[in-house]
């Protein structure tokens, strides 16, 4: 299959696109002062959108639960990806910290 097929691949091509064109789009208006907690909420605000995306064009050509999708999917994956972003910012920080001297 490829990229425009509604199966996993493209499915999750699509929402990666449309994810990293939302986050450009969320960092330009909340991002104002590059703190720490905008960080967490762009990256809060494109993991929720982009669980919503997916749920959306799974829905369009089946039949997908609501309520498991929530318990499921978006907490673990959104919980998850906010611990890892908040990590990996703080350790990228410190690696452009130490080769700008």
């Amino acid at each position: 299959r490829d990229s425009f097929s509604i199966d996993i691949f493209g499915l999750n091509t699509f929402t990666f696109v449309a994810a990293a064109y939302l986050a450009i789009f969320t960092k330009r208006y909340l991002n104002l002062t590059a703190s720490q907690v905008s960080r967490v909420i762009i990256v809060l605000i494109v993991c929720v959108l982009s669980v919503f995306m997916r749920y959306i064009l799974n829905s369009l050509f089946g039949e997908v639960d609501f309520g498991q999708m929530i318990v499921y999917v978006m907490l673990p994956e959104t919980i998850m990806t906010t611990i890892v972003a908040t990590y990996t910012f703080q350790q990228l920080r410190k690696c452009v910290l130490r080769l700008s001297v």
